[in-house]
């Protein structure tokens, strides 16, 4: 309220809404049961998070069911998607489809990169403009890179939550959300324990030698990065730690068990991609084989004089061998 000098009736000054009440707004437009939602999960992402971050990681099984959960406190879900390279992933995606989740799938990169995050971008623009009548969209993710594409749906006047572990999820992804939800908390879940060394000596290779051995039968060749990054987890090798799978490969190479070398990057103007193989006349590699056989019975070939194979191998292009050191020693990020 204003005095004037006159002594007249008092001016009134329009007062700004209080941040406060713009987030009381914001949630009340969020919990409108009339809301119309969809679900975009970058399961690449909240895979490698909840493995690498949480003790003990949830199934995918679970992943799904909360988040689809997560998706109905909003109002009415019409649309849910996941997208991840099902090819290499370590779970059925008609898991997904029978928790109402529709898998997408996106091939990985020659050299193990993902497109994950273009993808369903894609998708997302491609809803905002075919589906003008969704209301909120709920993102599952913690990559920054979404950055962009959650200020063009705000643009459009659409509502937006975030869900993503707290260690991962980018400060400006959290910033252009109306509402952040912790898959920490989503899953009542708490952060993973610092690995404890690895004792080297008694490493079982068993997991590993499979590992590499079921990925060169689905692919052309197994890029060392996508090993790395995308591949390696504790179901498969027993590690979590970023720097133990990195060393992991890194002993591989140096004790023989696996071959490094190079492919040709079709892409234009890519520089070549690091890959590897088994080495199946290794002691380790074999005996590790000959467990394999024995879990999943007959099947395997055995060549003359006991050595197990693993069946034909896929075509090898002529390459020159790469040195060990060229993928990175530990507390480097060349892989």
């Amino acid at each position: 309220m204003i005095d004037r000098p006159d002594g007249r009736r008092p001016l009134y000054r329009e007062v700004p809404m209080t941040q406060d009440r713009m987030d009381r707004r914001a949630e009340e437009a969020l919990n409108d049961p009339g809301n119309r939602v969809a679900l975009f999960l970058d399961y690449e992402n909240i895979r490698h998070s909840t493995e690498h971050g949480f003790s003990p990681p949830p199934s995918a099984q679970v992943l799904c069911e909360k988040l689809y959960e997560l998706a109905t406190r909003f109002g009415r879900v019409l649309m849910a998607n996941a997208y991840a390279d099902w090819q290499v992933a370590a779970i059925d995606p008609r898991e997904f489809r029978r928790r109402m989740i529709e898998p997408r799938l996106v091939l990985t990169k020659e050299n193990g990169d993902d497109r994950t995050d273009i993808t369903m971008s894609l998708d997302a623009l491609e809803t905002l403009y075919d589906e003008p009548a969704i209301d909120v969209y709920v993102i599952a993710s913690g990559d920054s890179d979404f950055h962009d594409l959650l200020q063009r749906l705000r643009r459009r006047g659409k509502r937006i939550v975030v869900c993503g572990a707290r260690s991962d999820t980018g400060r400006e992804l959290i910033r252009s959300a109306d509402k952040y939800v912790p898959l920490d908390d989503l899953l009542g879940v708490r952060p993973a324990r610092a690995s404890a060394p690895v004792d080297w000596e008694a490493y079982d290779w068993t997991g590993f030698v499979r590992l590499i051995r079921d990925l060169s039968r689905k692919l052309t060749f197994v890029g060392l990065r996508y090993v790395a990054t995308k591949v390696l987890n504790p179901h498969n090798c027993g590690l979590s730690d970023r720097t133990q799978k990195q060393e992991l490969l890194n002993r591989a190479i140096d004790l023989g068990i696996i071959e490094a070398y190079q492919v040709d990057n079709i892409e234009e103007g890519g520089d070549p991609v690091s890959a590897c193989r088994l080495s199946p006349d290794h002691p380790v590699v074999r005996e590790a084989l000959q467990k394999i056989e024995a879990d999943e019975g007959p099947g395997e070939v055995v060549a003359s004089g006991g050595t197990v194979s693993p069946g034909p191998a896929p075509a090898r292009p002529r390459h020159e061998p790469l040195d060990s050191d060229d993928i990175g020693r530990p507390g480097e990020s060349a892989i």
